[in-house]
């Protein structure tokens, strides 16, 4: 984290107003996160710490990561993960690909409970998995915010319904609550005009300094992931002479940005698409 000289001194307040956590994310680099989602002010920033303690403890956060287990065949369904490779500043890049998946047909089959849980191990694998201790070895430092882009194409109302976009804001706001600051900058692609419907919900929730983070490209949208992402790293879904791959997961070895078709027929079988969320 590059701080300043204000922002440095206002971490050292926040440490000593902690001190009475004795839980283990209480250390610079993760409370850091929680003073830049929330500009530095320290009771906010505080008030929300607490609450992250509290409810990983209740929740029992710290065993998603060995414990959680999907349905055996839905990593054929997740089209997307983080990159091999690093963004032009040395962060990592997580690619999502939600519009090439049947959202409402996953929320349907599942449940919103389920979809829950899934997007809190992803975040729990983005920010503890043992990716991240590669990172820290290779660059000599733990990671700070990754670079996120979103890949749109194909997008239809089925990911944009009601059921659908609650669950976006659920989660959203469970980030935003209990995780901190995690992503530098959202870069999304290829996004019909479908999308407005969806975003004007969705960015309701989101924090400011999040939005402005936000860049929606239009049709010259390899132009603008050229200022951040050598081409080379990208897969091909998105630039056609791409040979970027996913890092392995515990659930894949090989995680694919191509999703399979969605089996409508199939919306009981717990066997289905879990979701990327």
């Amino acid at each position: 984290w590059k701080l300043t000289d204000a922002q440095s001194e206002t971490l050292l307040q926040f440490k000593d107003r902690l001190q009475d956590i004795t839980y283990w994310k209480n250390q610079p680099h993760e409370a850091v996160r929680f003073l830049s989602a929330h500009s530095f002010d320290l009771e906010k920033s505080e008030s929300f710490f607490r609450g992250m303690v509290e409810w990983r403890i209740e929740n029992d956060i710290d065993s998603v990561l060995d414990e959680y287990n999907p349905p055996e065949d839905m990593p054929q369904y997740l089209p997307g993960g983080i990159l091999k490779g690093l963004d032009k500043e040395g962060d990592p890049i997580v690619i999502s690909r939600k519009g090439s998946t049947d959202a409402l047909g996953i929320v349907e089959t599942f449940g919103k409970e389920a979809m829950v849980q899934h997007s809190i191990w992803l975040r729990e694998n983005l920010l503890h998995g043992p990716w991240t201790k590669d990172y820290e070895r290779e660059q000599k430092r733990p990671f700070v915010r990754i670079m996120a882009i979103e890949d749109l194409q194909g997008l239809s109302y089925r990911t944009v319904a009601p059921k659908v976009l609650n669950l976006y804001r659920d989660v959203m706001t469970k980030d935003q609550k209990h995780y901190g600051d995690m992503v530098k900058k959202i870069v999304i692609i290829r996004a019909p005009a479908l999308f407005t419907m969806g975003w004007a919900v969705v960015k309701q929730v989101m924090r400011q300094n999040i939005l402005d983070r936000v860049e929606i490209c239009g049709d010259n949208y390899m132009e603008e992931l050229d200022k951040y992402v050598d081409r080379e790293l990208l897969p091909s879904c998105i630039y056609e002479h791409g040979k970027g791959e996913a890092r392995p997961t515990k659930f894949r070895q090989t995680p694919s940005f191509e999703a399979a078709v969605f089996p409508q027929d199939t919306k009981d079988k717990s066997t289905s698409f879990l979701g990327l969320f």
